[in-house]
C-alpha cells in the first residue's frame, strides 16, 4: 500500500523536484521502507486504521524518504553505498574509499534522517510488552 500519493509530495510535503514518473517508482518503495521502519505496525493495524495524527506523519515520513532516496539514489535504502566497504568475489575485490566522513564510517544509511523524528510521537515504534488487561484469565 501506498501512504502518500505525487500530488501529495508536490503540493503538501513541497520536496525536491522529482519528476511524476520517478515519483511513481520511489513512492511504493518508500512506503515499504517506512513499514518496515515501524515493524510493519502500518500494515498489521491498516492505515485507514490508524488516527489523523499517526496518518499525517507516516504521509510525512514517506514523503522524507521518497525525497531520501532521490538524493542519494534508488537503492540506497536496500544496499550499501561502497563508501568505507570492500567488496570480495573469487580472486577479484575491490575495497571503497572512506567516504569522507570518519565519524560516519562503517554505517549504512538506509533512512532519511528525520524519520524518527517524525514517526516517535506516534507510537508506531513501540517495540515493548504489551501490557495485558487485570482481570484476565491469565493472572
Amino acid at each position: 500500500m501506498e501512504f502518500i500519493d505525487s500530488e501529495y509530495f508536490l503540493a503538501e510535503y513541497v520536496g525536491v523536484e522529482i519528476s511524476a514518473e520517478e515519483l511513481q517508482r520511489l513512492i511504493p518503495r518508500a512506503s515499504r521502507d517506512i513499514d518496515r521502519f515501524t515493524r510493519y505496525a502500518i500494515s498489521r493495524t491498516g492505515f485507514d486504521n490508524l488516527v489523523e495524527f499517526q496518518r499525517d506523519r507516516v504521509m510525512e515520513a514517506t514523503a522524507a524518504q521518497v525525497e531520501f532516496l532521490f538524493l542519494n539514489g534508488e537503492t540506497a535504502s536496500v544496499v550499501d553505498s561502497g563508501a568505507g566497504s570492500s567488496v570480495r568475489i573469487g580472486n577479484y575485490s575491490e575495497g571503497g574509499g572512506s567516504g569522507g566522513n570518519a565519524s560516519n564510517s562503517g554505517k549504512v544509511v538506509l533512512f532519511a534522517n528525520n524519520i524518527y523524528e517524525i514517526l516517535a510521537p506516534t507510537g508506531l515504534l513501540y517495540a515493548g510488552v504489551p501490557s495485558l488487561a487485570r482481570g484476565c484469565d491469565c493472572c
